[in-house]
């Protein structure tokens, strides 16, 4: 899940050093090879004025020339310790020095053990949100769109595999280093489309359901990890909305979702958990945008605290760099909020 580099914009050390101090509202960069210098800007939260993340969306892709291939893009495996490690470039310590106190991640093979990475992380007060990759959703034989988007089985073993592999202590709780999950990066883009709200709402509603089963199964104890669907910040028109302030980019695919997992047999799934209780004890909403500082209020915001009052939300991505603007200023907007 390599993100291409077109959109990266270089920071002045300035506008670096602006980032470093800021407080509120958060900024996050989004870390390239090489490990300093072209920055992207990432990732925003409105955690609540006692718990704010600042944080560092994490695909180095060691590649030296365009168009090359990756045998893995796992870069919380012991294959990439070299690149975040102690002992190698050390990227989640620069991370720290950055001011950061969260880093996202994009790849995740469940063959591959991630204790060293969260051991790492936490370590140095770094919160992990890594993501489950595309592979159990549109990639593997069998996937769940070949199922007709039912992902129980596909993201239940995929995640077991997770939670076998660093992910839990040996007493059974989440690794401390854990603080939200993402199901799956803009599903409204490929599983199949935001045109087809019903298939992309089953294969999320059934993709959870898995989740928690795997939870039961790996036989997780203590305070649970909260869960979070991170979707593009397109417009579904097909899509439930809130009627006082119509449609709304990404609004309405939370919406969809929220009423997916209150009525789940409307998109012929029968739960095998309690996906009410879920989502009203930890699930976050979340999104990624390409948009400005400007919009994100009169877009989103003001329709989201009305139609979420008690779910919190962030911005998984967020960097503006069409048209060219000044990238450190768009930021200083977006804190003000």
């Amino acid at each position: 899940q390599l993100r291409t580099l077109q959109a990266a914009s270089l920071l002045s050390p300035s506008a670096t050093a602006s980032i470093q101090s800021m407080a509120g509202w958060s900024l996050a960069t989004r870390l390239l090879s090489p490990p300093v210098g072209r920055l992207m800007l990432l990732l925003v939260i409105n955690a609540g004025a006692n718990d704010v993340m600042k944080g560092i969306a994490y695909t180095p892709a060691p590649l030296k020339q365009v168009g090359g291939g990756l045998p893995l893009d796992d870069f919380m495996s012991e294959a990439a310790k070299p690149l975040w490690g102690p002992d190698g470039r050390g990227d989640l310590a620069m991370m720290k020095h950055l001011g950061a106190n969260a880093v996202r991640l994009y790849g995740n093979d469940p063959r591959q053990d991630h204790r060293s990475f969260f051991d790492e992380a936490h370590g140095l007060g770094l919160d992990v949100i890594p993501g489950l990759s595309d592979w159990p959703f549109v990639q593997m034989e069998g996937n769940c769109m070949q199922t007709g988007y039912d992902c129980f089985e596909q993201v239940k073993e995929a995640y077991l595999g997770n939670l076998r592999n660093g992910w839990l202590l040996p007493d059974g709780t989440y690794h401390p280093a854990l603080t939200q999950i993402i199901v799956i990066n803009e599903p409204d883009l490929k599983l199949p489309g935001i045109t087809d709200p019903w298939n992309v709402t089953r294969g999320l509603i059934s993709a959870i359901d898995g989740m928690l089963s795997a939870e039961q199964e790996a036989g997780v104890t203590g305070d649970r990890v909260n869960f979070t669907v991170t979707f593009s910040f397109g417009i579904c028109y097909s899509c439930r909305q809130n009627s006082a302030f119509g449609a709304k980019p990404g609004l309405g695919q939370m919406v969809q979702l929220k009423y997916g997992i209150s009525n789940p047999w409307e998109f012929s799934y029968t739960p095998k958990n309690d996906l009410t209780a879920f989502f009203e004890t930890r699930f976050t909403n979340s999104f990624n945008t390409q948009n400005s500082a400007a919009d994100i209020e009169p877009l989103f915001l003001d329709a989201y605290e009305d139609t979420f009052p008690s779910t919190p939300v962030f911005i998984g991505e967020f960097h503006s760099p069409h048209p060219v603007r000044d990238q450190a200023v768009d930021v200083g907007q977006i804190l003000e909020i």
